[in-house]
């Protein structure tokens, strides 16, 4: 299989952002996959699942939003789901691409909403990763704790503990080697320090505009094609009661339980690749 490749795309308002792509193996002919991060997160969450979905045969883009990666900061401060979702349609034009299916972890997943609002046509199918229109009190209060907050980090050491610190609850079997993979995804180097790999901005409050409506932004999102939900048994995100409402009434949303796992599931467990590559299969 050929390298993923960088590529760089403009947003409406002049930002330069960033992506890795995956050319797809095999025959080639299953529809383009974008994976859309969480909110502290960025393309290199998606390091081991894209190479395996570009496998299955389909082109795969593992976009940095705006503030994360080595997508520009916004001087603005514009961290909006609206904006992203903008910019999501800006990627697609860039690459050339009509309609995708999109992969969204947290953020991603409500990205994948407010693109669905926006732009429903551009929508294949979606595969959304333990997030739905209400958001949990208790997963709230713990991002809090830690978005936007200085931190020091002497060292890489150091660097996994406080990785672990935040998502220890999320991944119980998660040991030494896992803290250090997870570290290097999240982290960077700076300026000769290592910091979250993220805008602080990305913090402020973004006020209820930004997600007005969000059970028609799900609703818009069910109606656009086939959606696999995937909900993490240990999640403090998306509450099980949330997920059966966002299943309840839709044929077109299949939902998964994926045992053991917090907020949200990386993707690499068994029963998760299983039913993605299933889920695919049965794509038109």
């Amino acid at each position: 299989m050929n390298e993923a490749e960088d590529m760089v795309w403009r947003s409406a308002d002049g930002l330069q952002l960033h992506a890795r792509a995956y050319p797809a193996g095999g025959a080639g002919d299953g529809l383009p996959i974008l994976c859309l991060h969480g909110l502290t997160r960025n393309a290199r969450d998606f390091e081991e699942v894209a190479p395996w979905l570009a496998g299955l045969g389909h082109r795969v883009i593992a976009a940095d939003t705006r503030g994360r990666g080595r997508s520009a900061w916004d001087p603005a401060a514009d961290y909006h789901l609206p904006t992203y979702a903008a910019d999501v349609e800006a990627l697609l034009d860039a690459a050339g691409i009509g309609r995708a299916i999109l992969l969204g972890t947290s953020m991603g997943g409500l990205i994948a909403m407010a693109l669905a609002i926006r732009a429903p046509d551009r929508i294949a199918g979606a595969i959304v990763n333990d997030v739905g229109p209400v958001i949990a009190e208790a997963g709230l209060t713990r991002i809090a704790a830690y978005v936007g907050k200085p931190v020091e980090i002497p060292d890489w050491e150091a660097a996994a503990a406080y990785v672990r610190w935040q998502n220890e609850a999320a991944y119980p079997a998660f040991g030494p080697a896992d803290w250090k993979a997870m570290a290097r995804r999240l982290l960077t180097e700076r300026e000769g320090r290592i910091v979250p790999d993220y805008d602080p901005a990305i913090a402020q409050p973004r006020g209820e505009a930004t997600r007005s409506d969000p059970w028609a932004a799900w609703a818009a999102l069910a109606a656009a094609g086939p959606v696999l939900l995937l909900r993490g048994t240990r999640s403090d995100i998306l509450d099980r009661t949330v997920a059966e409402a966002m299943a309840a009434g839709r044929p077109g949303v299949r939902w998964l339980e994926v045992p053991a796992v917090g907020h949200a599931p990386t993707l690499d467990e068994p029963t998760v690749r299983a039913s993605l590559a299933e889920w695919l299969a049965e794509l038109p």
